[in-house]
């Protein structure tokens, strides 16, 4: 109807046309299907702002909030060192996480000495984070590719991800309640994996090849596989791993360091 739910308690008296009447009936119809509400309005709230959604991106879940959380307090850091930070938040999906965390940071921070991009695979994700991008305002860098394969990922000083990481079989079984959510962004299983760490396993060397030292990467996992995480991260030189737990006590995000010295 394009007016808030306020308006709707305060006019009881207001009557639906007839073609919102039917436009009412088929979104009932299609939410019986499976499909999610977001989908069908096209918003989800995440971080205490509303974010444009479609099928091409997995919607933002209150559980990746703690990745935002622990990112901003991170980057922080590096700005009061006073000098140039170059970030990097792979697989942005919708953007929910690096605007949320732009937006935090803008609060702060003059940002105009960090280098701040956004990277997905999927062409359609990422015009789905423009118009985000766009609509808040942020100075953000969007890069179609694989993981870090562009030539603009090196020197980083943190790279921060919601990868895929659901097993290949979990994964398909949530999808059978009709939510439609792009596959892409859940299998985290490849090259022979089965515990939705395969995606993981190919990003975590990249990640360390790219960073500065000194430099942080932070990734949201499930709980069934932040463990796993913590102990690839470390065979893959990362220091400093801590596994952070979300608002329900879940395992969810792992943070390790570069060290300065190598």
């Amino acid at each position: 109807m394009g007016i808030s739910r306020s308006v709707i308690f305060s006019h009881p008296e207001r009557l639906l046309s007839e073609q919102e009447a039917e436009d009412f009936i088929k979104k009932v119809h299609l939410r019986c299907t499976g499909f999610p509400v977001a989908y069908i309005t096209e918003t989800k709230e995440f971080y205490g702002r509303d974010f444009f959604v479609n099928p091409s991106v997995l919607i933002p879940k209150p559980d990746t909030e703690i990745l935002v959380q622990r990112a901003v307090e991170l980057i922080s850091k590096k700005i009061q060192l006073n000098s140039p930070v170059k970030l990097v938040d792979l697989c942005t999906g919708s953007g929910c996480v690096g605007i949320s965390m732009w937006k935090e940071l803008e609060a702060s921070f003059d940002l105009r000495k960090m280098q701040f991009f956004s990277t997905d695979i999927s062409s359609d994700a990422l015009a789905v984070a423009k118009k985000n991008c766009s609509f808040y305002q942020c100075d953000i860098q969007f890069l179609l590719c694989d993981l870090l394969q562009a030539k603009e990922l090196v020197d980083l000083d943190g790279i921060i991800s919601n990868p895929p990481y659901v097993p290949e079989k979990i994964a398909t079984k949530l999808l059978e309640d009709g939510r439609s959510e792009p596959m892409l962004a859940l299998n985290g299983d490849c090259n022979g994996s089965v515990d939705g760490t395969g995606l993981i396993a190919r990003l975590l060397p990249q990640g360390f090849a790219a960073l500065k030292p000194g430099g942080f990467i932070v990734l949201e996992t499930g709980e069934y596989n932040a463990d796993s995480t913590a102990q690839l991260m470390e065979q893959n030189g990362f220091m400093d791993i801590r596994i952070h737990s979300d608002l329900s006590g879940m395992l969810r995000v792992v943070e390790g360091w570069k060290p300065h010295e190598l």
